[in-house]
Formats: structure tokens, sequence, C-alpha cells
């Protein structure tokens, strides 16, 4: 009986594989398949196109503040949050520096703003953030100056929704 069943094993583990010869991949020495197929890594993609955001632009001098967190409401109810770096691109007048030592109180001025104009959610993962845009940069400018800031950039945007 013993014979008989390790003879089975043998000729099991020797029996060519239904993989061998499609191409579509191959059997180890363990005898495990392994695909030739890779499945495209989102993920990897998306920290790519992340890293590449936050490229500094060569044509403006640029401020990164801390990242902070914006509400997203959907209706009147808050639905997630949004973790975002804002990017301040300064005009040539601007004294950019300053504006670096003094990040921590446009930071809170910011925070402040983006809980009373936060992301609007328009539905199935598309959020609308420009009016947290404008915002941004009319208290930018109120604490920096008139036509100090020509743009500004949210980075990331990882938004996390709430369980509700």
């Amino acid at each position: 009986m013993i014979a008989a069943l390790a003879s089975l094993v043998i000729a099991l583990a020797a029996a060519p594989s239904s993989h061998d010869g499609d191409g579509s991949g191959r059997v180890d020495e363990r005898g495990r398949y392994v695909s030739r197929v890779s499945p495209p890594n989102v993920i990897a993609d998306q920290a790519r196109a992340t890293e590449e955001a936050f490229i500094p632009d060569e044509d403006c001098r640029n401020v990164d503040l801390p990242p902070m967190v914006v509400p997203v409401v959907a209706g009147e109810r808050l639905s997630a949050y949004a973790f975002v770096t804002v990017r301040l691109c300064m005009s040539d007048r601007a004294d950019h520096w300053n504006v670096r030592d003094e990040q921590h109180f446009l930071l809170d001025r910011l925070v402040k703003t983006a809980h009373a104009v936060p992301f609007r959610s328009s539905g199935r993962g598309a959020y609308d953030r420009s009016a947290t845009e404008a915002a941004f940069i009319a208290e930018a400018e109120a604490m920096i100056g008139e036509g100090m800031v020509e743009e500004i950039h949210l980075l990331g945007g990882d938004i996390r929704p709430l369980n509700n």
C-alpha cells in the first residue's frame, strides 16, 4: 500500500504541467506555477505621480508649508479629510524668506480657512477644491501682501473617507 502511494506521488510530480509551453508562465524548482504576467502596480504609479508633483517649479519661487488636513463635505455633512501640502508660488517682489519665517502663522490661518471653506465632494470620488484654493490665496495675500502670491498648489491630496 505504501509503495502504491509513493509511486502515485512520484507520477503526479513528474506529470507535465498544463502551464508548460503556453507562454503565460513557468513551473519553478518546487513545482509552483510562476506567472509571467505582471499586473499593473497602481500604487507605484500613484507614488511616482505624487513624487513628480512635489518637484519644485523652476519658474517661480516656492514656499512649501507643512502638511495640513482639509475637511471634505458632501452637502452639509463631513464626509472625509484630505491631507495636503500647500505650495505657494511667490511673485518676484515677495520676500519668500520672510514668508518662510512666518509660515507657522500662515499655516494657522489656512487651517482656519480650510474649515470655513472646505473641499466639496461632487460624488464618485471627485472633489471640488477651487473655492478652498481661492480662499487660501485671499488669506495668504491678506497676510503677505496683495499680488505677492502668483499661484497656489495643493499637493498630495490623500483623501480618507469617514465611516459614517
